[in-house]
């Protein structure tokens, strides 16, 4: 549900402060394809990712496991 949250930085930043030493956030999320029926907003997984990474996030995994959904798999 990060995708639901804006601005995305400070929660991200706090998330990171909270996670223990070498702890990981796992992100499951749904990619934003064309023209959708859903009005919800959607966010890249290279949109995520960038923003894990500025958060000070370390991306160790990325996996698209069906067509439309991302997993993101970040360690502090």
């Amino acid at each position: 549900m990060l995708h639901e949250i804006d601005p995305i930085a400070p929660v991200l930043h706090q998330i990171q402060h909270v996670l223990k030493k070498d702890g990981f956030l796992i992100c499951v999320e749904l990619e934003p394809k064309g023209a959708s029926s859903h009005k919800g907003p959607r966010v890249t997984s290279g949109q995520m990712e960038q923003s894990f990474i500025s958060a000070g996030l370390r991306i160790t995994k990325m996996l698209h496991p069906a067509e439309k959904l991302y997993v993101l798999i970040a360690q502090k």
